[in-house]
């Protein structure tokens, strides 16, 4: 029993470390992409970034609450390093120990970074968007309905959740705009639950009310998936190269996706480097963007927060042009 004990301590510290060591590769692989995208609109929205830099600094309780997350993360750091320590002086070399104080260390930071998230998203980022658009209202809390989100018909999912929703009028009509996390849910031979992300990122509706029997997907040329409609070849190589549309009316389709508006789809790619789609359905528009969470506080970060800000509000308005766009084609229609 003695000698297998030592094998097992090395097994599970090898998991350990392997699953650490391909996070890492993860997550440097998304921040890399990230900081791609980040550089380009600091570039070109350093005016927008600057400004949102003095709105966060000049807010004293936010920056209070600034002040106690930087000192939370560093007394936290220290907590494990010293349990770690004394576990490798006394040769009490127990992993689940380490675990626990670093699971116990990450509920007490998370506190902190939760009281400072609801300063900057009640007071900062409600006000910044009054300042975008007066028709539109920000409530953190809330989210688009599951059965809202069901209609566009993205995937099947276990899971759903949804927060920090913006809701108002957009180019005139009804809109929505939430972070979306949808996830699968397996199980294993022993029972165990586990939990797998499909999609995690803003989700947008805008209640067209019209050409309610037209489906018109434009999705990731990848991708590949029929889904009962038929496949539309457009006149726009660069647009093609990147997206697929897909349709039960492709006279309609093809009348809606100007050559002005697959332009302006593929600016607004290019612009954040994060692939989108649109998905008309049902008489709505759904815009799904594949960028992660909406409006996540850095508490450590000023600049990133800034920078976050100008993405997102300039997604926004990328959103408003398309928008534009298709309404006045439709427009068109009932001359």
């Amino acid at each position: 029993m003695f000698e297998i004990m030592p094998i097992i301590m090395v097994l599970i510290w090898g998991v350990v470390i392997v699953s650490i060591i391909f996070a890492v590769i993860k997550g440097n692989k998304a921040k890399k992409k990230r900081d791609e995208v980040y550089s380009r609109v600091k570039l070109e929205k350093a005016a927008d970034i600057q400004n949102y830099v003095n709105m966060l600094t000049n807010n004293a309780e936010l920056e209070k609450k600034r002040q106690a997350c930087k000192k939370s993360k560093w007394y936290m750091g220290l907590v494990v390093l010293i349990v770690a320590g004394i576990c490798l002086f006394f040769q009490f070399f127990h992993p689940f120990v380490l675990i626990v104080t670093i699971i116990i260390c990450a509920i007490i930071g998370s506190v902190a970074t939760s009281s400072y998230s609801k300063i900057y998203k009640n007071q900062v980022i409600a006000s910044i968007l009054k300042n975008f658009d007066k028709d539109l209202q920000y409530m953190p809390e809330n989210g688009i309905r599951k059965d809202v989100y069901r209609i566009a018909r993205f995937e099947s999912f276990d899971r759903y959740s949804t927060e920090d929703l913006i809701t108002g009028k957009i180019c005139g009509l009804d809109f929505a705009l939430a972070d979306v996390h949808t996830e699968d849910e397996s199980r294993d031979s022993e029972g165990h639950t586990t939990y797998t992300t499909i999609f995690r990122g803003p989700v947008a509706v805008v209640e067209l009310k019209k050409l309610e029997d037209l489906v018109v997907q434009i999705s990731d040329n990848h991708l590949k998936i029929f889904r009962g409609n038929q496949y539309v070849e457009l006149d726009n190589q660069a647009f093609e190269d990147k997206y697929d549309v897909f349709t039960n009316n492709d006279v309609i389709a093809m009348r809606i996706l100007t050559p002005t508006l697959t332009t302006k789809i593929l600016e607004l790619h290019d612009t954040f480097g994060f692939f989108y789609e649109i998905k008309l359905i049902d008489g709505m528009v759904f815009f799904r963007f594949h960028s992660d969470t909406l409006f996540d506080p850095s508490p450590n970060d000023i600049e990133k927060e800034a920078t976050d800000i100008a993405f997102y509000f300039n997604m926004l308005d990328g959103m408003k042009n398309i928008m534009e766009e298709i309404i006045k084609t439709l427009n068109e229609f009932e001359r």
